[in-house]
């Protein structure tokens, strides 16, 4: 029995090791090059590594001191997660997903008989013609054109293109070949072609794509097996050690003013990037509002409540760097009081300070030089998440206080007036609060229904009566981008649907154009297509149709368009929007675009009276520096930390998980709920890639993530 006992450790760090080995090979070694000699030498060295590695981890883990019932509910929650998050992060391996990377270079060389060195680039086209990958969608490097939906290289050569993503079967890179193009080179896995475009005629030249061959399904079932037993692993281990630490102590109460020294690493920084970008950015929506400011003729379709912010804050000038500061005071403010809380709540002062200069660092914040509702929106959404870690750490006690139920009602009402689809986060907060505090359910449920009332009562009584105009309904939006999914899966369509499709795109002929991650490509090409955006009743019938046809398509497409909130290393292809930065025409870095919008909005008169704002540093010298921080950051290699919801939503929850479990506390989980109900409308109405709509995610799960996993102090009850 001694001997079985002193066995059991190593046997289950052997487990271990070699699934952490085995799940690990294909990225580090390709399974199609090297030799079958190579990849067992490497498990073997890899697994005995791990093993020694994992045998201490396990034997020094709180999780050994547990009853066997207790250690088995452990294992099949950590598997349980391990497949969660070989899902969302998601830990590919590269024979399984059968990654592939093209890049094309236009090399600036040219034919003797070519007029040019052009290179026009299509996308890539499966077999039946559908273009999987549009051009914008590839990432640039050097000078590329945008014309209608290809983009060119015609100035200043070489100049590249880059992709990489998953393929399941061949497909075909398609380029122009005319009397005006010039030398290119394609790299396919790093097998590179040089092809002479040059044609005396217009014409098309494909180049094949092929896929490489995978592992066969047993393997492939290994494989995942692996990488899920690492995750466990690793789960297992971090989790017992979060869950089983002791935690911190309540604090005597800080300074009266400790916020304002938590404040003011972000406030230095946001300043800065004022400062660079005066003065402020700007985006067709914000010069929509403005529009609505200049003319007294005001609509609620970008929420109201914030055009009437726009019009208080401008009223010393017209200048968008009034709202701008005030958004950079009112989040510091917040930031610099939530922090002052988590001194007060036990966390150490370096990690304080640590976390004030990362969240005033890190490029998502930079969010707050733009003017979009969406600043204010995330604003509101990190106080709220702040007034209910109030309430749970009193536990319950606070429900007890007239002006925290004032409060809590307050900010949910600015966080559902603030966007058209965040009723379901505000009141939905409201509502879970009365199910986990039912000793209080009735002062809360009058909260709730006052709240309602107050959102009810300015929507549809007080903006109607100040003259604002409803906003159309933003359903039609979704259906279109659901049926334009349909249009590309090639779902068999009535004559009846079809005539209604042209209709739609009579330029066309119905077949509009789709990417998942973004409806611009149905709805825009230049300018908007208003014969798309019909009535809501014709589209809602026709999506229904079709839904009831090919559910499996709809699914795909929610699962697909919704992948900016769930998954954190996302498609090559999709390209999150984070901040309106880029070159203009000129070549000069810009934050303000979509000025042209107050031609159309504006009467002569109007526009002979107002100038638009256009950028101006205030530091030139740091405009390159840090616009080029900022755009690198959205490259899609980083994005996924600089700008990524999901990495911060999934922090956000584990730190609640674990909270709950330590302080037998659960109602710790409130903390996340406007974070997740935000989530959960967006994975169901997603119709755009952009950062904007998941910022409040990203700041509460980047400030309450840490302190979560931390902090708290552990219940004396044994876990």
């Amino acid at each position: 029995m001694k001997s079985w006992l002193a066995v059991k450790p190593w046997l289950a760090a052997g487990v271990v090791g070699s699934a952490i080995a085995t799940s690990t090979l294909n990225q580090v070694i390709n399974p199609f090059t090297a030799s079958a000699w190579a990849r067992g030498t490497y498990v073997i060295l890899a697994a005995a590594l791990a093993s020694v590695a994992a045998r201490p981890l396990l034997k020094r883990s709180p999780i050994t001191a547990l009853p066997l019932r207790s250690q088995c509910r452990w294992a099949i929650a950590s598997l349980a997660i391990g497949a969660v998050l070989r899902l969302v992060i998601p830990v590919c391996p590269a024979a399984w997903s059968t990654r592939h990377r093209l890049e094309v270079v236009a090399t600036g060389e040219r034919n003797e008989a070519a007029k040019a060195t052009e290179v026009w680039t299509y996308g890539i086209f499966d077999d039946e013609g559908n273009c999987l990958v549009p051009p914008t969608t590839l990432e640039r490097r050097g000078d590329w054109s945008l014309r209608g939906e290809t983009i060119v290289s015609h100035g200043q050569q070489p100049a590249g293109l880059r992709w990489e993503g998953v393929l399941t079967r061949d497909l075909s890179l398609r380029l122009l070949s005319h009397p005006w193009s010039g030398v290119v080179e394609v790299a396919w896995d790093g097998r590179q072609r040089r092809l002479d475009l040059y044609a005396d005629s217009d014409g098309i030249r494909s180049v094949r794509l092929p896929v490489r061959r995978s592992l066969s399904i047993p393997d492939r079932i290994l494989l995942e097996a692996c990488t899920v037993a690492s995750l466990a692993f690793s789960v297992l281990v971090l989790g017992a050690w979060l869950v089983h630490r002791r935690g911190a102590t309540v604090r005597p109460a800080a300074s009266t003013w400790a916020w304002a020294g938590f404040a003011a690493p972000c406030l230095a920084v946001w300043a800065l990037y004022l400062l660079v970008l005066w003065p402020g950015a700007m985006t067709s929506d914000t010069f929509d509002q403005w529009a609505q400011i200049i003319t007294g003729h005001y609509s609620d379709w970008h929420c109201f409540t914030h055009t009437a912010f726009l019009w208080l804050v401008t009223r010393p000038a017209m200048s968008p760097a009034l709202g701008v500061v005030v958004q950079i005071v009112a989040l510091a403010s917040v930031v610099g009081w939530v922090l002052a809380r988590f001194r007060h709540w036990g966390m150490p002062a370096p990690m304080c300070w640590a976390l004030a200069a990362a969240f005033a660092l890190v490029p998502g914040n930079s969010l707050v030089v733009v003017l979009w509702k969406d600043v204010p929106h995330a604003i509101a959404v990190v106080a709220l998440s702040m007034l209910l870690l109030e309430v749970v750490s009193s536990g319950g006690e606070r429900l007890a206080q007239t002006r925290s139920l004032v409060a809590l009602g307050s900010v949910a009402v600015l966080v559902a007036l603030l966007r058209s689809n965040a009723p379901l986060a505000a009141f939905g907060t409201l509502a879970l609060l009365v199910v986990v505090y039912p000793r209080h359910w009735r002062k809360l449920a009058a909260t709730l229904a006052l709240a309602v009332a107050a959102w009810a009562g300015l929507r549809q009584g007080l903006y109607p009566a100040l003259g604002v105009t409803p906003a159309e309904p933003k359903l039609p939006w979704w259906y279109v981008h659901h049926i334009a999914a349909h249009v590309h899966a090639r779902t068999l369509l009535s004559d009846e649907e079809h005539t209604l499709l042209v209709g739609m795109a009579p330029d066309i002929d119905g077949e509009l154009a789709y990417t998942p991650y973004h409806i611009d490509a149905t709805v825009f090409d230049g300018h908007f297509r208003t014969a798309v955006l019909r009535e809501s009743e014709p589209l809602r019938k026709l999506w229904w149709a079709l839904l009831e046809r090919r559910p499996m398509v709809d699914l795909g497409h929610s699962l697909e368009a919704s992948r900016f909130v769930w998954q954190v290393r996302q498609p090559h292809e999709m390209r999150l929007n984070t901040l309106p930065l880029g070159p203009d025409p000129e070549g000069h870095v810009t934050a303000i675009w979509g000025a042209d919008a107050l031609d159309r909005l504006l009467s002569v008169e109007d526009r002979h009276r107002v100038t638009p704002p256009s950028t101006s540093p205030k530091i030139p010298v740091l405009v390159a520096p840090v616009s080029g921080w900022l755009i690198a950051s959205g490259e899609p290699r980083w994005s996924w930390l600089f700008w990524g919801a999901p990495l911060f939503l999934y922090l956000a929850i584990a730190g609640a998980l674990v909270c709950a479990v330590r302080t037998r506390t659960w109602a710790y989980l409130l903390v996340v709920a406007p974070s997740l109900l935000t989530a959960l409308g967006l994975l169901v109405f997603a119709v755009s890639s952009e950062f904007r709509f998941v910022a409040p995610i990203f700041m509460v799960g980047m400030l309450f993530g840490p302190f979560l996993l931390l902090i708290p102090a552990r219940a004396d009850s044994t876990l």
